[in-house]
């Protein structure tokens, strides 16, 4: 067949060509219309009571007469055994169409839908193919032979360039475009079955589609390195591939197949439509682009037209690594436990480290009906899956570990399975201290500290960074994280692997991080970004991932934590988001358990707006102070273009302030003295101010707030140390504040900067 079906021309040389096929006895074409005739006849004289009974109705529905199903046969003996579709299906076959063209169709339209909608009801795949045998017996005069509904698509395209049209209507005017090249059929009927059957003739004829109609001694597998790492798990699987492809027809626009599945899911985000589209289009190939439109592939065409699963062994057994593993080995050795599999798979791609991806090649077959749970829990071939294991010829491939990768595990993958407890292979701590950045200036010590109490425990890595504000906790936890996951993933792996959350006051519970069902709209869950780290974690185990808790107690963290603490103290304990059985808007029920690949720093500052932390918060955590502020240690001197006298003066007084005031943890970080340097350089350029009364005033607000505590002898002390320094140095303002501070400590036995 080619584009010049289109032709007058060439639909009238084929039909002379089909007439003589039907005169040639070698050929099968006359022996079909000979007896369609027959089968027709009987059907269209058959009373109401005939119509209805099961005899007929198994005849009608099973018999290949006016088209075969070959590997299509959709089994509907549970809608032929209820006596009312049965008869409701013969009352309605009995109902005269419209005279009027358009009337017809619709009414067509309407016992299309109807038969569907009927069917639904008993489960199982649906037979459209077997649908369309039933109502050209019945309507023959309005059906071409050809039931295969993406066939039909592509003659329909083939002869009426451009015109769309649904799968009722193609019929209608594919007929009525060879009464407009040939003149009227016959009325007899012999003559109609000769026009009924021409379609299917042109089909055939010099058809290039011969790449699903293969036979399965013929499929060539490709190599396990050219080959689709897996397949991805989505809602409804092989049912729900029929809906969009039904949809689709001959070809949809982009927004409007996106616009169509987000009715059909109104939960589903945009990204998970697009992989919902992905996996059609790279898993299962039964969707093409044709310039701006999704259509149709050749496989997605076959797969419309006979509703059979196995339309897509060819390219599953073919081009998805792992799919053909599977079935050959319970082929040869017969029912395997489901785990079993799943370790195998892990051996045929050595990346896929969880049982996620495994688990969605295996969840696939159950749904196209290739594997079946026998009565002691084993997976084994059903009799489709034994058909498909006749198909491999080959001896299935694994990949080389270096070729390895693992599999693409989207937020809507299925993560019911526990995931193996992997050992991340970490660097060596010299390597972690070069890539820390250069002046960074904690001790040796410290980052020694914190490294080994991240990694003592094989599954509970958890720092709480605590002590003076500004010091640099968050700084350090960052660079950690940045250097331990540049060693482990590679530095492009940073962004996708570290997260940090600024805790805000007020969470109360694990919402504020694990994400909530929304109660206004129960199929919606709101995510959040440590969700995502969560399942990224599941997703990839042999993968660090750091989130950093900014300030964790603005609020309770045994509230917001309390999952969290539990999954890592109780090996078993999983990690619940939901009480739905499956995804909620692309959200897993529940992590099986805890993620031993997660590191959680947690930063602290102990004042009057913080909670302190619990025994079930420290018990799980290592603690690491940062009291101790060294000047000398301060990494950026000399960088601000101060001058050198300037710079060394207010270097002296933030030392002896430093020194009087450590005594009641009332000293400064880094942080305040980046602030006091940047407001020097600052007043400096703008000559607004001289240099000892910016000093004064940047520490009048800057340190001078900071200094606040009851009546004791240590605090006593330091205050008057304090203003000695201030007076010493010429800083009236902030002398004069921290005399008052003395006085109120004296008169109240409490003293603060704000009152």
């Amino acid at each position: 067949m080619t584009d010049t079906l289109a032709s007058a021309e060439t639909i009238q040389s084929l039909s002379l060509d089909y007439a003589a096929a039907l005169r040639d006895p070698n050929r099968e074409y006359r022996g079909w219309c000979e007896n369609l005739v027959v089968h027709l006849s009987a059907v269209g004289a058959a009373s109401a009571t005939e119509r209805a009974s099961h005899e007929f109705q198994k005849m009608l529905w099973d018999k290949e007469i006016i088209a075969s199903t070959g590997r299509g046969h959709v089994p509907i003996e549970a809608a032929l055994s209820d006596s009312g579709f049965r008869e409701w299906l013969a009352e309605r076959s009995l109902l005269p169409l419209p005279a009027d063209d358009a009337q017809a169709l619709e009414s067509l339209r309407g016992f299309y839908r109807d038969l569907q909608k009927r069917l639904a009801v008993f489960g199982g795949n649906m037979p459209r193919l077997k649908i369309f045998r039933v109502l050209a017996s019945f309507y023959p005069r309005h059906f071409t032979t050809i039931a295969d509904i993406g066939r039909l698509a592509t003659l329909h395209r083939k002869m009426l360039s451009g015109r769309k049209a649904d799968e009722i209507e193609r019929h209608h005017n594919v007929l009525r475009r060879l009464d407009e090249v040939l003149g009227p059929a016959p009325q007899e009927l012999s003559g109609w079955v000769q026009r009924m059957t021409l379609p299917w003739f042109l089909l055939q004829s010099g058809s290039k589609d011969q790449e699903t109609m293969a036979p399965e001694s013929q499929l060539t597998p490709l190599p396990a390195a050219r080959r689709r790492r897996g397949m991805t798990a989505i809602k409804g699987n092989y049912n729900w591939v029929l809906r969009v492809l039904d949809f689709v027809g001959e070809g949809v626009a982009r927004d409007d197949l996106f616009a169509f599945i987000k009715q059909e899911n109104p939960a589903l985000k945009d990204t998970s439509i697009a992989v919902n589209v992905n996996i059609m289009r790279s898993e299962l190939g039964v969707l093409d682009r044709d310039g701006d439109l999704f259509v149709p592939s050749k496989v997605g065409r076959r797969l419309v037209e006979t509703g059979d699963p196995s339309t897509l062994a060819p390219w599953l057994l073919t081009r998805i690594l792992g799919a053909d593993h599977v079935i050959a080995d319970l082929r040869d050795e017969g029912g395997l436990p489901q785990r079993e599999l799943i370790e195998r798979l892990q051996r045929v791609n050595p990346g896929w480290t969880t049982g996620f991806t495994p688990q969605a090649v295996l969840a696939w077959l159950r749904t196209l009906g290739v594997t079946e749970i026998a009565s002691d829990g084993r997976l084994q071939l059903t009799s489709r899956g034994k058909d498909w294991a006749g198909m491999i010829h080959w001896k299935p491939e694994s990949l080389d570990p270096a070729e390895a990768v693992e599999g693409t595990e989207p937020i809507g993958s299925d993560i019911s399975l526990p995931p193996e407890e992997t050992s991340v292979a970490l660097p060596a701590f010299k390597d972690i201290l070069e890539l820390l950045p250069d002046g960074f200036r904690f001790a040796k010590a410290q980052i020694a500290a914190l490294h080994a109490g991240l990694w003592a425990h094989p599954r509970r890595h958890f720092a709480i960074l605590t002590g003076l504000s500004g010091s640099g906790k968050t700084s350090l936890a960052r660079a950690y994280a940045k250097a331990l996951i540049a060693l482990t993933s590679g530095p492009e792996e940073v962004p996708r692997r570290l997260l940090t959350i600024p805790v805000a006051p007020g969470w109360t519970d694990p919402s504020s991080l694990l994400g909530y069902v929304n109660p206004l709209r129960p199929s919606e869950y709101v995510t959040t970004p440590f969700l995502r780290l969560l399942i990224s974690c599941a997703s990839h185990p042999s993968k660090v991932h750091v989130a950093v808790l900014d300030e964790m107690n603005l609020s309770h963290p045994e509230q917001y934590l309390a999952p969290l603490l539990s999954g890592m103290e109780v090996e078993d304990e999983a990690l619940v988001f939901h009480g739905e059985e499956g995804d909620l808007d692309g959200v897993p029920a529940r992590l099986e358990r805890y993620p031993a690949n997660l590191v959680l720093i947690g930063t602290v500052n102990m004042d009057e707006t913080t909670h302190g932390l619990s025994d079930k918060v420290l018990d799980r955590a290592i603690t690491i102070e940062f009291w101790d502020i060294d000047l000398d240690h301060y990494p950026r001197w000399g960088t601000r273009g101060l001058a050198a006298p300037l710079e060394q003066h207010v270097r002296v007084v933030l030392g002896a302030l430093l020194r009087v005031l450590s005594p009641v943890r009332l000293h400064f970080g880094w942080r305040v003295v980046d602030d006091v340097l940047d407001f020097m350089k600052r007043t400096g350029e703008d000559a607004a101010l001289e240099p000892t009364l910016a000093l004064d005033w940047i520490i009048y607000s800057k340190i001078v707030p900071k200094l606040r505590g009851y009546d004791s002898k240590q605090f006593r002390e330091a205050l008057e140390a304090c203003r000695q320094e201030l007076s010493l140095h010429g800083l009236k303002r902030s002398e004069a504040k921290v005399m008052d501070l003395c006085r109120d400590l004296e008169s109240t036995g409490s003293a603060r900067f704000w009152r």
